[in-house]
């Protein structure tokens, strides 16, 4: 059951929302987002529930606590409202929007709170009401990033029942009266916070939640991580700048000096160093080659953002079919799984096992081997290896929670992938490597054939020492 709007005004005025200040933003779960409020003497939250049926708005008495990971919607509203006043906050013409404008700083913003039960969403806006971000995104509405957020025309009650049938309830008027309303909310929908999803059981439901919550959390470290390569990466340009400088003035660099004073196009002294070991073109054909490594990373780095986008878009599009009482198949636990996991236990492991750095390696040495150990041995965070131009086995590295991958280990991995295969016997050979969930089935290809996307070079040199010191780790279960 969710709030009309004579309701939400009642909830608005005991509130008191206006001259308050935002200290957190919270998103406990999929469905629920929290205002930590301060005013002089007081401090207070105030949830917002988006959950189909219950949507509501009111104050809480148990504080929630900040989750490990702030979900993508809260941490854009920590950076952009943390600290900021609330200048009013009102109901929009007796509709079930909530109009919240606050101002930190010289920055001025609106938030809006929709409480209608079959397209709820809170929206991050201008002044101007051109959206900054929404809880739900909602291409067809226009409601994402960069559009317009429109309201019903004024004067149209209860629009909202256009777009939902959920029923309204009226509250108690207890002994407390009126200004007990909030507390009656919260008691109020404690038991509807409990109620099943449409499909599943609450096992189900919070199986689906936990696996959101782990792919949002490794989505964050991913985008970190990416992130950071690019800023690596940002001087690359200076580099070659500097070596078509070097370049063309080796006829000023005298004889062991230790840098190169010159002046730019617009007149400022530059001072690029040099190593006096090294004749002037030594000097830039480096520099060459490091701008030109660090624009292959920092190109690696934008394809990766650009697939963590389109993660990102369809983990929030998993969030909202949760909200909706729908659980999405990829969040579902397969039929069957715990008989599956079981007789895949008692199973010979097709391939071979060995170890490095207390990383686990599988190796498959022919077709059905491959196939075998892709269907049902890996997953997508695992790395795949396999030698460039030449037939030969797969070769997985298997993740490690909160683990990369060194480097060592994936050049232990690189030798046994030149090892089964036919690059047997070559000093130096090159490899390519990606993760798992960036392969993609060869359509109608021959048994194990995939085709890696975002896939990296590795060049191994032969060394008989390393790859008998991986061999003799040899764990196979076969």
């Amino acid at each position: 059951m969710s709030l009309n709007w004579r309701e939400i005004d009642r909830v608005l005025q005991e509130l008191q929302l206006s001259g308050t200040h935002i200290q957190r933003i919270l998103q406990p779960d999929f469905s629920r987002l929290v205002l930590e409020l301060y005013r002089p003497g007081e401090a207070f939250q105030v949830a917002v529930v988006l959950k189909p049926g219950v949507v509501r708005m009111h104050r809480i008495g148990k504080a929630y606590k900040k989750p490990k990971t702030q979900q993508r919607f809260a941490a854009l509203l920590s950076s952009r409202l943390k600290g900021a006043r609330i200048e009013s906050a009102y109901q929009y013409d007796r509709e079930r929007i909530i109009r919240i404008l606050y101002q930190r700083a010289d920055e001025r913003g609106l938030l809006w709170i929709r409480l209608w039960s079959g397209a709820a969403n809170i929206i991050l806006t201008s002044e101007d009401h051109t959206i900054i971000d929404a809880y739900f995104r909602r291409p067809k509405r226009n409601e994402v990033s960069g559009g317009r957020f429109e309201l019903p025309a004024p004067g149209l009650q209860d629009l909202s029942t256009r777009f939902a049938k959920s029923e309204a309830f009226t509250l108690r008027s207890g002994d407390a009266g009126e200004h007990n309303e909030n507390r009656f909310l919260e008691q109020w929908y404690t038991e509807l916070d409990a109620a099943p999803l449409k499909d599943g059981t609450e096992a189900t439901r919070g199986a689906a939640e936990h696996k959101l919550e782990e792919l949002q959390a490794d989505l964050l470290r991913r985008r970190s991580k990416a992130e950071e390569r690019l800023n690596s990466t940002a001087d690359y340009r200076q580099l070659k700048n500097q070596a078509d400088i070097v370049m063309g003035n080796q006829h000023l660099v005298q004889a062991g000096a230790t840098e190169l004073v010159t002046e730019d196009e617009h007149g400022n002294t530059l001072r690029i160093p040099l190593d006096p070991q090294l004749p002037p073109y030594a000097t830039a054909e480096k520099l060459y080659e490091r701008a030109k490594r660090l624009r292959a990373t920092a190109a690696h780095a934008n394809e990766e953002l650009t697939a963590i986008l389109r993660e990102e878009e369809q983990l929030t599009r998993f969030a909202w079919e949760l909200t909706q009482g729908n659980i999405p198949l990829e969040l579902q636990p397969a039929k069957g799984a715990e008989q599956r996991k079981g007789s895949a236990a008692e199973e010979q492991r097709p391939g071979l096992r060995f170890s490095s750095g207390g990383f686990v390696i599988l190796v498959g040495r022919n077709a059905r081997e491959n196939d075998g150990l892709l269907r049902r041995y890996v997953r997508g965070n695992d790395t795949w290896l396999h030698t460039r131009d030449y037939p030969g086995g797969y070769v997985f590295v298997k993740q490690q929670p909160g683990k990369t991958v060194p480097l060592e280990v994936l050049i232990d991995a690189g030798q046994l992938a030149v090892h089964y295969s036919k690059a047997r016997g070559e000093q130096t050979v090159e490899l390519y490597y990606t993760q798992v969930k960036h392969l993609r089935r060869a359509k109608h290809g021959a048994l194990g054939l995939v085709i890696p996307t975002q896939e990296k070079n590795l060049r191994v040199q032969a060394d008989s020492g390393r790859l008998q010191r991986v061999l003799s780790s040899n764990d196979s279960m076969r």
